[in-house]
């Protein structure tokens, strides 16, 4: 069995303590170091081998919300999960330090003696956070700036491409920046898919309903798939993917994760399924974000002679999905999202 290495950094040393001592009972982990800040922490990291660090929000000198951000500015290769009881709030503290690249987010006990219970929920998103940092990195030596260059020239698109826009952790801005950029001639077809808490997912179909020059709906199973539309694949626990059948024509289907299945909704099955219906008109772009999943799509969308595209890691608020995909292909077309406007006039 794998050891996951932890960094913790936790201002209280009380609670720094107490979390030490827990992980190092825990034969699953090893304790590569502590910080009580983050500008601390950011010196000592590198040099760790931390496959992921156990970070509190509210610190002195330097706060959760900046660490994770110089972190991913200097291509740290390790996970954040934040810990915060920051209390009535937490749904905006998750949202904003997610949005900066954490990979996940626990609310701390109000009392020293719920830890265990903490540590419960903990279990499972480190070893999920430590199954993304492999994926991502899996030559943990090079950093970011390391990737080879990529190009970046632009690429005349046909009006009736079938654009899977896609990502998780900063995805939401960059689709709020683009789809309303999208023409009222657009004959096309665009679906999104934005890994992030439902709550927040519903604000931004409301806001593209608003602003956007073509009808935006929110995907419901059996439904039709029109030209000159946009479409948002809701957060409800299950994958959605297209169907084409002589009766209906492309349809869009709601299917059960499996047991062993990423976090629904997978992008991975949306574009293969796009792949397999529309092949070479089917076009797959990468957004911010920081899980693995969407690699595997992107590479049938290519098999199937389609176009991918992804975000400009230089504009990413998470930039490691792009990096993973750039580890695989290194010719991949990279554009800002200012550019890809030109995928959709």
């Amino acid at each position: 069995m794998e050891t996951i290495k932890i960094f913790l950094v936790e201002d209280s040393n009380l609670f720094r303590k107490l979390m030490s001592s827990v992980i190092q009972q825990d034969e699953r982990y090893e304790l590569v170091g502590t910080a009580s800040n983050g500008e601390v922490a950011l010196d000592k990291i590198p040099n760790s081998g931390a496959d992921v660090v156990l970070m509190d929000i509210n610190m002195p000198v330097m706060d959760g919300f900046i660490t994770v951000e110089k972190a991913r500015e200097r291509g740290i290769r390790a996970v954040f999960l934040a810990l915060s009881s920051l209390g009535s709030d937490d749904s905006e503290v998750a949202e904003r330090v997610i949005r900066l690249g954490a990979t996940g987010f626990v609310a701390k006990p109000e009392r020293m003696l719920g830890i265990e219970g903490v540590w419960k929920s903990l279990g499972t998103k480190i070893q999920s956070a430590y199954e993304t940092k492999k994926r991502l990195f899996p030559d943990s030596s090079a950093p970011l700036s390391d990737q080879p260059a990529v190009r970046t020239e632009q690429k005349a698109a046909s009006k009736s491409m079938i654009s899977v826009l896609a990502g998780s952790s900063g995805s939401d801005k960059s689709i709020l920046s683009l789809v309303p950029q999208i023409p009222a001639t657009f004959t096309g077809v665009t679906i999104c898919v934005c890994k992030i808490p439902s709550f927040f997912l519903a604000q931004i179909a409301k806001t593209l309903a608003d602003e956007c020059q073509v009808p935006v709906d929110i995907v419901t199973d059996n439904m039709k798939i029109r030209l000159g539309r946009v479409y948002i694949i809701p957060i409800d626990g299950n994958n959605y993917v297209i169907k084409l059948s002589r009766a209906t024509g492309a349809t869009f289907k709601r299917q059960e994760p499996g047991p062993s299945a990423v976090e629904s909704p997978s992008i991975d099955a949306l574009m293969k399924s796009v792949s397999k219906v529309f092949k070479t008109r089917s076009r797959g772009i990468l957004l911010s974000g920081l899980g693995p999943d969407g690699l595997q799509g992107i590479k049938e969308i290519e098999l199937a002679g389609g176009e991918v595209v992804v975000q400009a890691r230089s504009e990413s608020m998470a930039p490691q999905l792009a990096a993973a995909a750039f580890e695989r292909n290194s010719g991949l077309l990279e554009m800002k999202i200012d550019e890809m406007t030109v995928l959709f006039s």
